[in-house]
């Protein structure tokens, strides 16, 4: 029932449960080499052989360059991967954060979901313990759309925004700028256009070309209607540190949009 190797490590089983003792450290070998360690106070290192803290994983490889998409498996550090029998929509993978100090469960998660079954779109969400609930907060779409407040892409009369914040009063839908410092600054808002096709990249605007919009729309009961907006364009022939401007204000009359 036991197998004891000096007074280091006991292998032994009461017939259910097996058990692996030591009053050392731990060692995991493979390949001539250390993979792992257990040490006498609980942690594991994986690829560490010191660890601090219950999970420690620690690589030396120098992995294939960050490349702006997802890397090969090979080159990752861990991969969290549910494998079910049949694919179906909402399928997820979910990593769990908890904190109980013996009165109150605190659960916050982070899943990655599958967004169709006929697709490969991948969704991040999180989740947060408000104390009444556990609900969504935030939702990475797997187009890349952020979304606060709400759990799936809300048409904006023909827009489909890169960032959306939707909630049911009026900090829930709000977005705040502030600024701190003994000085005369203001935080700012910035609306840039470049007439190069390739991000990052100048090309000089024409005159007319409208630089920035901000668009007031409302329910009409089926979806969004624009009832006004605040525009900018170019108001002259822009050149180097000259851009001429126009501030523009449009408005829908009744019976339109």
């Amino acid at each position: 029932n036991s197998i004891n190797t000096s007074n280091k490590i006991t292998l032994s089983h009461d017939g259910t449960n097996g058990t692996l003792d030591s009053t050392n450290a731990t060692l995991f070998r493979g390949g001539g080499a250390e993979r792992a360690r257990l040490t006498s106070a609980g942690d594991f290192g994986i690829g560490n052989d010191s660890p601090n803290c219950k999970l420690a994983v620690k690589d030396t490889a120098e992995h294939t360059a960050y490349a702006n998409e997802t890397p090969s498996v090979g080159s990752c550090m861990l991969q969290l991967y549910n494998n079910p029998a049949n694919e179906t929509a909402l399928d997820h993978a979910t990593m769990q954060f908890g904190i109980n100090g013996g009165t109150h469960n605190r659960v916050n998660t982070i899943s990655a979901v599958a967004e169709s079954a006929s697709n490969r779109k991948l969704a991040f969400t999180f989740c947060t313990d408000s104390g009444s609930n556990r609900n969504e907060r935030m939702r990475i779409t797997g187009d890349g759309q952020l979304l606060v407040g709400h759990t799936s892409v809300i048409d904006h009369n023909t827009w489909d925004p890169a960032i959306e914040v939707a909630g049911l009063d009026a900090n829930g839908s709000s977005i705040g700028l502030t600024r701190f410092g003994n000085n005369a600054s203001a935080p700012t808002f910035l609306f840039g256009k470049s007439r190069n096709g390739a991000k990052g990249i100048h090309t000089v605007v024409a005159d007319d070309d409208v630089l920035g919009n901000i668009a007031f729309i409302g329910s009409d009961g089926t979806d969004f209607a624009e009832a006004g907006w605040i525009r900018c364009r170019v108001d002259g022939a822009p050149g180097n540190n000259d851009m001429p401007g126009a501030l523009l204000f449009g408005t829908s009359a009744d019976g339109s949009q």
